[in-house]
């Protein structure tokens, strides 16, 4: 029992999109953070450091098992040695954002495999340090502790031991209650009902049929100016801490430009995920999935006004958040890590979604340095799931926005690339 942490109805969820995902393009449900560095560092020194500190986090090889009583669960195998791939390549200006593609989209080399980095250096003395993960074993905002700790350890804040005490110290997971669950998980019904079952749903028609092709990227890293500018706007027409639903009106701006949405009836269906925690992220809840997940559903007459989508949004998201909904999310999914994962997987990854969103927040390494290189953005770059095709990611590093495009080859083109700028644009004014 002491090498397991028991996964929890979130963590089952983001395992069955990864077996849908391996199933249909040989990539699992894997994502990247793109550390852009304003110098390149000692590669030597950079890879020692990677494997010392790999060294601190059994978790790092390990996968999904089952007890006796079919509960799933975090399997360690005993006496591992945790190693991190590393791999170093020179890359130019013009082929960075295609060489990102390439590294997000090929698979782990086994299933212990979960994490790898990559640095990659430009001929302007810059570079860009990538972290690629597994989605089983952190969300967007663990792995950005991660690469934090990381950057605390290389600079002498924190030793080796320190990381062993406090992993030590930390609580197991423990199987949830699933009765407790059964009860709970009924009252998702209500709002997923309301927003999802039976609304006639606007999806690209190119959707379907790109399912199996890889991931592409579409990323817009807005200047300080902009940032501001967008962030004045949001506190301005959302309201003060309104930055998700202002976000999220912008992903359904630029949705509804690219997909043309006056040739398409129905309402817009948006699964999103929202990291609601503080700065309190630390090495005990680090590892696994603790996002709150949401559903919106928005008509296409309220998108065509600024003041009627953020309304809308606003609303759902104040009456989901008293409803408990991310917490019957939960517990729903928590009744049904006892389906055998094919089954799961197919329900989970059926057609439910006009596309994705998710939130990040700020990130925890604003302001940070690693070996000696200022750290100037960071952004994200997650493997959209097949049957959902295009998904939106905001994030925030110290005064910069950065919005992420997620999407299967052949849904989106250059010219809706420039029509999202459009938007975007506009979403500053």
């Amino acid at each position: 029992m002491e090498n397991r942490d028991y996964l929890t109805g979130l963590d089952w969820m983001v395992h069955a999109m990864r077996h849908a995902t391996l199933k249909k393009t040989g990539a699992g449900n894997a994502s990247q953070l793109i550390l852009e560095l304003d110098r390149s560092v000692d590669e030597a020194a950079l890879r020692a450091a990677l494997a010392e500190f790999a060294r601190c986090f059994p978790p790092l090889c390990g996968g999904v098992a089952r007890a006796k009583n079919r509960e799933p669960y975090w399997e360690i195998p005993p006496n591992c040695t945790p190693q991190i791939r590393f791999e170093i390549s020179p890359v130019s200006p013009e082929n960075l954002p295609s060489v990102l593609e390439k590294n997000i989209n090929a698979p782990f080399l086994n299933d212990r495999e979960n994490v790898a980095f990559s640095l990659l250096n430009l001929p302007d003395g810059t570079a860009r340090l990538v972290m690629k993960f597994d989605h089983r074993l952190f969300d967007a905002r663990g792995a950005d502790f991660f690469l934090l700790l990381f950057s605390r350890f290389v600079s002498g804040e924190v030793s080796a031991q320190n990381i062993r005490e406090q992993l030590a110290e930390s609580a197991r997971r423990v199987p949830p209650n699933w009765k407790e669950r059964l009860i709970c998980g009924k009252h998702m019904s209500c709002v997923f009902r309301r927003n999802v079952v039976g609304a006639k749903m606007v999806r690209m028609p190119a959707a379907r049929k790109n399912e199996k092709r890889p991931g592409r990227f579409f990323l817009y890293e807005l200047d300080a100016e902009q940032s501001k500018a967008y962030i004045d706007c949001a506190y301005r027409d959302a309201g003060y801490l309104m930055f998700m639903p202002y976000a999220l009106a912008t992903a359904c701006s630029i949705y509804s430009a690219v997909c043309k949405t006056d040739r398409h009836d129905g309402s817009f269906v948006v699964p999103s995920t929202m990291d609601m925690r503080g700065p309190e992220v630390d090495v005990r809840n680090m590892f696994f999935n603790y996002c709150s997940m949401f559903f919106f559903k928005i008509t296409q007459a309220e998108e065509k006004n600024r003041a009627d989508l953020l309304a809308t949004v606003k609303q759902q998201f104040f009456t989901q958040t008293k409803e408990l909904f991310p917490q019957h999310v939960e517990s729903f999914m928590a009744v049904m890590r006892f389906l055998p994962i094919q089954l799961f997987s197919t329900i989970i990854n059926s057609n439910h979604a006009s596309f994705s969103f998710g939130s990040v927040g700020c990130s925890l390494l604003s302001g940070k340095q690693l070996f000696g290189a200022e750290i100037k953005n960071l952004t994200h770059m997650p493997l959209i799931p097949p049957n959902v095709s295009t998904g939106f990611f905001v994030n925030q590093f110290c005064e910069r926005i950065n919005i992420g495009v997620s999407f299967r080859e052949g849904v989106l083109n250059e010219a809706d690339r420039a029509a999202a700028a459009e938007v975007i644009k506009a979403y500053c004014k």
